[in-house]
């Protein structure tokens, strides 16, 4: 991806959604289930967030050590993610705190049989309504997005389904930014045959057709960026017990370049 994926909202909305999202938190919240009995479950955060914590251990190498050059494939893809994490935090964290507001206000039953969820934030005299509707069907639960402030009056931001009470599911964003508020990205969860995976699609502008997909089958672990522009997908690949490789175009001429259970070098198998 060649710039930030277009998921953007006015600058208010992202602060009501992240102030909201860091107060009213407690330890006897439940991600899944707002209201366990009646009101539709809501994903659980962590299927929704890109794991990387694997590569803070490229903190804890001595300097001096790097300057030897016996880590340079792990510390090559560690750069490579510690980039992808940015964006991906960029993308990820406003969603996943919307949805996460529910948690701390009671929904509301329509007579349709949807659930509407009802957050106000007011900074001076700047105020954002963000509502969030739940839709239970027979096979999952529909969910829609709409704020209100500024200019946008009551505006779809994003749409999606869940299923397996949110532990598979997908949501369809707009560029709130652009006049013609086009879809701009997609993330998608869920379990397929080579386990459970996450991924961010960008399908407006520039870097269309860019993907940023992570995947968990224990012990293995994958992050594969497709740009759409390029003959080659990077791809980085750990496992638990610290090994791993990369395979990157512009990085050992494009070979899988990997390290052992030191995070040193070492010769691909």
């Amino acid at each position: 991806m060649r710039s930030t994926p277009h998921l953007r909202l006015p600058t208010i909305l992202l602060i009501a959604i992240l102030a909201l999202a860091m107060t009213g938190c407690s330890d006897d919240d439940n991600p899944t289930a707002p209201d366990a009995d009646q009101a539709p479950a809501l994903p659980n955060p962590e299927l929704i967030t890109f794991d990387f914590s694997f590569f803070e251990q490229a903190d804890e190498i001595d300097p001096a050590t790097k300057a030897l050059g016996d880590y340079d494939n792990f510390l090559n893809a560690y750069v490579r993610v510690a980039l992808l994490e940015i964006v991906a935090r960029i993308v990820m964290t406003p969603p996943v705190a919307a949805f996460s507001l529910a948690l701390h206000t009671p929904p509301s039953l329509q007579d349709d049989g949807s659930w509407i969820w009802i957050y106000t934030f007011v900074d001076g005299d700047e105020e954002a309504q963000i509502r969030l509707r739940g839709l239970p069907r027979a096979n999952g639960v529909e969910w829609e997005l709409r704020v209100t402030v500024g200019e946008l009056d009551n505006e779809i931001w994003f749409t999606g389904t869940t299923m397996d009470d949110g532990e598979t599911g997908a949501w369809t964003f707009r560029d709130l930014d652009d006049p013609a508020h086009p879809e701009s990205g997609e993330i998608a969860w869920g379990r397929n045959v080579e386990g459970e995976f996450l991924r961010f699609t960008c399908l407006h502008g520039v870097d269309a057709g860019d993907t940023l997909e992570f995947q968990e089958a224990y012990p293995r672990h994958v992050i594969t960026h497709v740009d759409a522009d390029q003959d080659m997908s990077p791809v980085i690949e750990w496992f638990e017990d610290g090994h791993g490789n990369l395979t990157v175009p512009e990085y050992n001429d494009g070979e899988r370049a990997c390290w052992d259970t030191d995070l040193r070098n070492v010769d691909c198998p």
